[in-house]
């Protein structure tokens, strides 16, 4: 039997072969380290009603998400990235808050400037390789766990505060429920002095 006797027919009667390629979700993101995602996920699993928590090995920051890539600009992607990991050194920033998104995820608030001094080298490092803009506005944060539309966070997550080191950068796919990290980029240059306001009282 030849390869093309072998074609499955897709759902409107072409075969799989002629289907378009599903697109690829992407996201550019730091995952926490295991210790403080173990513990964020304890804190999620005691929150109870409808709020699922999520895992600890899928506990990140998002910097950027977008669905395909244009055709050969993978590799200049990666490329990119890597030069900005080499311009910023590993950082720590602050877990202080909750927030909720109106699909029902609720969210722990990430407090750094030097977050955002990151998120803006990657939008502009994307955008020079003709990706388009981000649909919203960045709002930093690690998602804690989800429930149905609507959710306010639940009042005991007014009182969080913890401290986060993040080192690294990691381009990401993301579908099936399940992440593939592309590749990681270890945030390189030499640290710089600890921000201030990084205490309780920030």
């Amino acid at each position: 039997m030849s390869p093309s006797d072998r074609r499955e027919a897709a759902p409107n009667g072409s075969t799989l072969a002629d289907a378009p390629a599903p697109v690829v979700s992407y996201f550019v993101a730091s995952f926490l380290p295991d210790h403080v995602a173990h513990r964020l996920f304890s804190l999620a699993s005691c929150l109870g009603g409808d709020l699922v928590p999520q895992p600890a090995e899928r506990m990140h920051l998002t910097y950027r998400s977008f669905d395909g890539l244009p055709h050969g600009r993978l590799d200049p992607l990666k490329h990119a990235l890597a030069q900005v990991a080499e311009r910023h050194a590993p950082l720590v920033a602050t877990l202080r808050g909750a927030g909720a998104f109106p699909a029902g995820a609720i969210w722990a608030r990430v407090r750094s400037r030097r977050v955002l001094a990151l998120h803006a080298d990657i939008d502009a490092a994307m955008e020079s390789l003709g990706l388009p803009p981000a649909f919203h506005p960045f709002v930093p944060h690690v998602t804690l766990c989800t429930g149905p539309a609507g959710s306010p966070p639940p009042d005991c997550l007014d009182r969080l505060w913890m401290r986060v080191r993040l080192d690294a950068i990691a381009l990401t796919t993301t579908g099936n429920a399940a992440y593939r990290t592309v590749r990681w980029f270890p945030l390189g240059r030499a640290e710089d002095e600890p921000e201030p306001g990084a205490s309780p009282s920030a």
